[in-house]
C-alpha cells in the first residue's frame, strides 16, 4: 500500500465518544494503516477483546528513545489521553484504545449509546497522528529512528482493515485497489 498523506486532525468528540464508524476507517484508519500502524487485538477474556490501534517505534539510541518518550508524556497531557505502552531497551510500542468508548446503535431519530466498550475511537485517531507527526518531523527525519514494518506488512494491513471494518461496519476489501 503507497504511503498516504496523514489526515487532516479531527475535532477532539464529546462525551459520550463513540467508537469509530465505517466513514471514520476510511478517512483516518486507512492513511495511518499506510504508515504502518496496525489495528490489534487486546484480549480481556479468551472470546473477548478490544480493538486498539498500535505501531512500533525503534530509536537508534536509548536517550532518544527517552526523549520521545517525555514528548509522548507532554502531549498525553495536553490530549488527556495516554497510550499502553510496551519498552524495551531502545524500542517502544504504543497501543492505543479509549477505555470509556461506547457502541453506537443508530435509531431512526438519532444515535443511541448503548453499550460501554473499550475500543478505537476519534480521540485515539487523533493522538496516533500527533505520534506520527512527531515520530517523522524529530526523529525519522533526523535518522534516530525508524518505523518497526514486518515482513508481511501489506497482509497485516489488509487484515488490520478487516477487523475494522467488521467492528465499525461493512468490510469492503478495498485495499488492492488503493
Amino acid at each position: 500500500m503507497p504511503v498516504r498523506p496523514l489526515p487532516t486532525l479531527p475535532s477532539r468528540p464529546g462525551f459520550p465518544i463513540p467508537h469509530l464508524n465505517v466513514d471514520d476507517v476510511d478517512n483516518y484508519v486507512i492513511p495511518l494503516l499506510s504508515r504502518n500502524w496496525r489495528i490489534s487485538r487486546a484480549f480481556v477474556s479468551k472470546t473477548r477483546y478490544n480493538l486498539s490501534l498500535s505501531q512500533r517505534f525503534d530509536f537508534d539510541k536509548y536517550s532518544n528513545l527517552m526523549e520521545f518518550l517525555n514528548k509522548l508524556a507532554t502531549l498525553s497531557k495536553a490530549e488527556r489521553h495516554h497510550p499502553r505502552m510496551i519498552i524495551d531497551k531502545s524500542t517502544v510500542e504504543l497501543f492505543l484504545h479509549t477505555h470509556s468508548a461506547y457502541r453506537v446503535r443508530n435509531s431512526d431519530e438519532k444515535p443511541i449509546f448503548h453499550i460501554q466498550q473499550p475500543g478505537v475511537t476519534l480521540c485515539d485517531v487523533r493522538y496516533a497522528i500527533f505520534v506520527d507527526q512527531l515520530f517523522s518531523n524529530e526523529f525519522e527525519s533526523m535518522g534516530c529512528g525508524v518505523r518497526y514494518v514486518p515482513k508481511a506488512q501489506g497482509i497485516l494491513q489488509e487484515l488490520s482493515l478487516r477487523e475494522a471494518r467488521k467492528r465499525f461496519g461493512e468490510y469492503r476489501p478495498t485495499l488492492k485497489t488503493l
